[in-house]
């Protein structure tokens, strides 16, 4: 699949929200640039899925981890019994920080979601304790005791009512790359939003000439609706997903799609459920209890209703061999209603082949026959 765009990446922080007051418990490192944090409140637990650099969500699926790595060690050292105290998009770009607290320390965990990815803490003043990776770029060094500064963020702000303000200089590049590099939100949504405007996501940019601003307005109203929107959609191909957005695309309208509820449960539905069954990493995912019990509680609900089935399948061929046969069947009331004495014998030479009679209760006004091989009770009255 792909990276988040900047615009996931808010409506994602304002997703994962809710775990503000959260008690961070433990990393697991479940290979290269993949981990899972454990959140606990008041007995509850949450999981925290990272795929660097292309997701961070909440999860249902707990994926077995070894013992715990030298980062990982490290991370809960610095970490462990922080209270979440905030959860936002950092700078407008691609970068989700969480603020803790214990007692009177603060630290900020980076997850960087953007070329190799990055999870880092840093303290209050911004120095950086730990990184997952060494990094070394032309404006900024990550590394530990370093002070942690985002790269130059060049996104618009995209929750503006205002008109997008585009100071970029028009090029030869198609106007679906100048927009996503000039508004800083990602190609998927500025291609979607130039094909809804019925222009060619392809053409080149200096070719549009006054409708550069009407294109400019149709993206920020299709953010704006991606935005405000609570769902989200995976699309899928021969079983397996391909991509994910805050809204329909264009260019998936022959696919297959799931819609879900919010951005994080999407990525969650991705993510798990990218691996072939049978395949290494569907080996080792194995789902969480509380998932568990629902499963366990839907299959014992099919039992059940199995069950029902077959004996509301085994009275309908009973009731059928009741009509079919109903004369032979009085005949043998009838005798069994003059002689009080009957025994399943003698009444057995009244019906005729394909009726047998299994027993006779008179006292209690009963008979049980078997009709082609169904069983059936009658009462004498």
């Amino acid at each position: 699949m792909r990276e988040l765009a900047t615009i996931e990446v808010y409506r994602l922080a304002h997703e994962l929200g809710k775990f503000q007051g959260y008690r961070i418990d433990k990393l697991y490192e479940l290979g290269e640039g993949r981990f899972r944090l454990r959140l606990t409140n008041k007995g509850d637990k949450a999981y925290l899925s990272c795929v660097l650099p292309d997701a961070l969500n909440e999860t249902s699926f707990i994926e077995k981890a070894d013992t715990a790595t030298g980062f990982a060690t490290a991370f809960r050292k610095r970490t462990s019994g922080f209270i979440i105290t905030g959860i936002s998009q950092m700078n407008r770009d691609r970068i989700i920080q969480i603020d803790a607290e214990k007692g009177v320390d603060r630290i900020s965990i980076i997850f960087e979601l953007f070329g190799k990815g990055n999870l880092i803490i840093i303290d209050k003043s911004m120095a950086i304790l730990l990184a997952y990776r060494r990094q070394e770029f032309k404006d900024r060094l990550v590394a530990s005791r370093e002070k942690y500064s985002p790269p130059k963020s060049t996104t618009v702000d995209f929750t503006s009512d205002a008109p997008y303000q585009i100071s970029r200089d028009v090029t030869d590049e198609s106007v679906s790359r100048y927009f996503a590099s000039a508004l800083g939100i990602g190609r998927t949504y500025t291609e979607e939003a130039i094909t809804r405007a019925g222009v060619d996501p392809s053409a080149p940019a200096t070719t549009m000439g006054s409708r550069l601003q009407e294109l400019g307005n149709s993206v920020r109203e299709l953010v704006r609706d991606a935005l405000e929107s609570e769902k989200a959609i995976v699309y899928i191909k021969d079983g397996i997903p391909i991509d994910f957005s805050l809204t329909s695309l264009s260019k998936y309208h022959d696919a297959d799609y799931r819609e879900f509820g919010s951005l994080n449960e999407a990525l969650d539905a991705a993510y798990s459920s990218a691996a072939e069954p049978g395949g290494e990493t569907a080996k080792i995912m194995e789902e969480s209890p509380e998932i568990k019990s629902v499963k366990a509680s839907i299959d014992k609900q099919r039992k059940a209703i199995g069950i029902l089935a077959e004996e509301s399948e085994k009275y309908k061929r009973a009731g059928t061999a009741i009509f079919n046969n109903m004369d032979a069947i009085n005949d043998l009331i009838g005798v069994a209603a003059q002689d009080r004495h009957a025994t399943a014998e003698a009444l057995q030479k009244v019906v005729p082949q394909g009726i047998k009679v299994l027993s006779v209760d008179l006292k209690n006004k009963k008979i049980l026959i078997d009709i082609d091989g169904e069983s059936t009770q009658g009462g004498l009255y």
